[in-house]
């Protein structure tokens, strides 16, 4: 069916390949790339009409990528690879039409690089933990970091979480990932404790690790090797994460909570959950999104949101965690509603766990400390 709609749009001298799997190709002669993206339009809305299969009705969702003859090639190979490129773009954008943009095999062949070099990142040393501090709003200490993973490539230097991360959720290598973080940080709490400097870290865990039932299993182990509390250990988790697979989401949270891990509920404000919807779910902290706080203020309608989840969090006897603070008038407003937790550079930016120790002593007995 998908060939006869495409077949019917064909003019004379258009020709159609199926390149591989559910890869088509469409080569339009004598037209310019305004030419092809109205036909690509035009193919696009066709193709999004329902199609008939038994008694379904099948939506399709497709991404077009164009390159075009001479400004984007002179020969098959780089017009392929080029309106590859812009098909892979096309599927990260609403529209799902993308015309090839000058620069991007540089940019794709960085993926494809970082893709192939994450997997043994971790083997070759190239991962490193960073802690970012938590003040206890009402006791004014810090006893809790978030851990947040950076990776040092040895060709393009530190490579940005925002970049690896979703790379790693896309080609299935998150859950390596998650298991260096949640050793190394057990690894670091042993140590810590050791020290006689007890701490609780968060960590993230993403949408595939939650539908991994044998995760809670093997955290406990790592637990018991390390002759660490489970109280020493927050799991967060995104709204976004939860809705993938909710009843299994859920079973592998109650199993981590049965082990006696704390979770808590990242970035909320962005997703497609609701304070109600916490209710059911075995979570004891709440973690505002940054962007509710980075411009807050006692008149600004993010006031009336922030206000409004703590009051209703606490309800439901949860801990508020806010996120993003920078600004000491931040803080303040926080702590006259009843915060209990506060996140940002105006306590802290992220650090290697040496340097945090270090800045942990020396926040400890300084005036900051006594300020905040």
């Amino acid at each position: 069916q998908l060939s006869r709609r495409l077949q019917a749009t064909l003019r004379p001298g258009d020709s159609l390949a199926r390149l591989v799997n559910d890869e088509m190709l469409l080569m339009l002669e004598n037209s310019d790339s305004d030419n092809a993206i109205a036909a690509a339009d035009r193919l696009h809305q066709l193709l999004l009409k329902p199609m008939r299969v038994g008694t379904l009705d099948v939506a399709l969702d497709c991404s077009i990528g164009i390159a075009a003859y001479p400004i984007h090639g002179n020969n098959p190979d780089d017009l392929l690879r080029r309106a590859a490129i812009a098909m892979q773009d096309a599927a990260q954008q609403s529209g799902r039409l993308e015309l090839y943009q000058e620069g991007r095999d540089d940019a794709h062949q960085r993926q494809i690089n970082l893709v192939r070099d994450l997997r043994h990142a971790a083997e070759r040393g190239e991962l490193i933990l960073y802690y970012q501090p938590k003040l206890d709003i009402p006791g004014r200490r810090v006893h809790e970091a978030e851990c947040l993973l950076r990776w040092n490539h040895p060709h393009y230097g530190m490579v940005s979480p925002g970049e690896f991360i979703p790379l790693a959720e896309r080609t299935g290598s998150i859950q390596l990932l998650t298991t260096w973080v949640i050793g190394e940080a057990l690894r670091q709490l042993h140590e810590w404790n050791g020290h006689g400097l007890v701490m609780q870290v968060s960590l993230n865990i993403s949408a595939e690790d939650l539908g991994d039932l044998q995760l809670a299993e093997r955290v406990r182990q790592q637990l018991a090797e390390q002759g660490v509390s489970a109280e020493q250990l927050v799991f967060e988790i995104t709204e976004s994460a939860m809705m993938r697979d909710q009843q299994r989401a859920l079973d592998v949270l109650l199993r981590l909570r049965a082990c006696g891990i704390q979770l808590s509920v990242d970035d909320f404000g962005t997703g497609y959950s609701s304070l109600a919807q916490l209710k059911r779910m075995p979570v004891q902290e709440l973690k505002i999104d940054q962007s509710f706080i980075r411009e807050l203020d006692e008149h600004s309608e993010d006031a009336v949101i922030v206000r409004s989840t703590i009051e209703m969090s606490h309800s439901l006897g949860l801990k508020v965690v806010a996120e993003g603070v920078e600004l000491a008038p931040m803080l303040e407003l926080l702590a006259r509603w009843g915060c209990d937790t506060a996140q940002g550079y105006l306590i802290g930016k992220p650090m290697p766990a040496a340097a945090f120790e270090q800045w942990l002593r020396q926040w400890q007995g300084s005036q900051l400390a006594k300020v905040l």
